[in-house]
């Protein structure tokens, strides 16, 4: 249902669903951000990724993305909260909106929903300019804080911020690519040792 509604009724299998204010659920949303960042992210395997193309295979994959991408995203939002006035670089403020917002709407949603495709493709397109807004944020965090953080401290944030950002657009691009394609992103004839060579070579 959504944030923007006076009231929104949120229920799961099961459970009674409860009628809340925009507000009041603005709040408990706000608290499962600092509660799920202390979730330790679950490994995805290979062996999940290259399940035997089926019905089976979609509903799997939605399940781990509803599970996992709110813990890396709360955790990203934690990382960008502990900088140094965080809060008045526009560019790094944006991107903790950015990542709240996805949050929450995963959070509203179930993965069996008719809905949660719709919600992904938003997130991703939500997503599209983390990175550019993000590099600039930093840029002007250490602008203003010369004597506080230095070059290396925000190699460091972007290493861990983009390494992290890797895995979550692995989990979004092959659910939304296994509705088209029975095995998704994976290319199954593919030779990593072919890619590396030509990258290498192109690199040089």
């Amino acid at each position: 249902c959504p944030l923007v509604a006076a009231q929104c009724r949120r229920g799961f299998a099961g459970e009674t669903p409860v009628t809340i204010s925009a507000e009041r659920l603005e709040q408990f949303l706000e608290s499962e951000i600092t509660t799920f960042a202390l979730r330790q992210p679950e490994p995805v395997k290979i062996s999940q990724i290259l399940q035997k193309p089926g019905r089976s295979v979609l509903k799997d994959m939605a399940e781990i993305v509803h599970q996992e991408i709110p813990v890396r995203f709360a955790a990203r939002i934690k990382q960008l909260e502990t900088l140094p006035g965080w809060d008045e670089i526009q560019e790094i403020a944006e991107i903790r909106n950015v990542f709240a917002t996805s949050f929450k709407s995963i959070r509203m949603v179930r993965p069996d929903s008719p809905d949660f495709i719709q919600v992904i493709k938003d997130l991703k397109e939500r997503h599209a300019l983390v990175v550019p807004t993000l590099a600039m944020g930093v840029r002007h965090l250490l602008s203003q804080h010369p004597n506080d953080l230095s070059e290396d401290f925000a190699n460091d944030l972007l290493n861990r911020f983009f390494f992290s950002r890797i895995g979550t657009e692995m989990l979004t691009s092959q659910f939304l690519a296994l509705h088209h394609s029975p095995t998704g992103i994976v290319d199954r004839n593919c030779d990593p040792v072919r890619v590396c060579e030509l990258a290498a070579k192109s690199a040089q």
